[in-house]
């Protein structure tokens, strides 16, 4: 019994050293952009549920490089800007966790989507949130969580033609008073 106990521990030790640990939570995956605040920030938490420690990002790569850490937008029908922190990478994510450890609520980052193209109607951006972690000597696993991001329609502005034949209108208008001789008179 105590032989079959043993070999039971020792094959299950193997899975939970190797087990994946990292966990990603987006406490707030749906929002939406305004025309007076196009940016909407994502926070969240990232917990290391393994018992070994765990790395985060890529092997040899310096901290914030896209290996680390990314965002993919799988629809969107403006230009979005993605901000990772003031030094173009989010100083809040750690490089590493201890067993069991958490980051606790952070902001992970920013999507500036400007309500500035005409022509565009309200729409959902779909995207996902990556990051990448590795046990010390183990293969890079990548934990994703998705998000959306309601975008309004781009504000209207006259078209170019009405706005010519209003003015040819007018132009005319007053060319044919001044014949009658009725004065226009324009203010300096």
């Amino acid at each position: 019994m105590k032989l079959f106990l043993v070999l039971f521990l020792l094959a299950l030790s193997p899975s939970l050293a190797k087990a994946d640990g990292l966990v990603l939570s987006i406490s707030n995956p749906t929002g939406s952009v305004t025309y007076a605040n196009p940016s909407y920030t994502f926070f969240g938490s990232i917990t290391n549920s393994s018992v070994q420690p765990l790395n985060i990002g890529t092997p040899g790569l310096p901290r914030g490089d896209p290996s680390s850490y990314t965002v993919q937008i799988q629809f969107q029908l403006t230009s979005v800007g993605i901000s990772y922190g003031p030094s173009g990478f989010n100083e809040l994510i750690p490089t590493s966790l201890a067993a069991g450890a958490s980051t606790g609520e952070i902001s992970l980052f920013t999507l500036n989507a400007p309500v500035i193209d005409l022509f565009n109607p309200a729409y959902t951006l779909q995207g996902t949130f990556t990051v990448f972690s590795y046990v010390n000597g183990g293969a890079v696993v990548n934990t994703v969580s998705p998000f959306t991001v309601q975008v309004p329609a781009g504000i209207p502005s006259p078209e170019p033609a009405p706005m010519i034949l209003l003015g040819t209108g007018l132009s005319t208008l007053a060319a044919l008073l001044r014949r009658r001789g009725i004065k226009v008179s324009s203010r300096n």
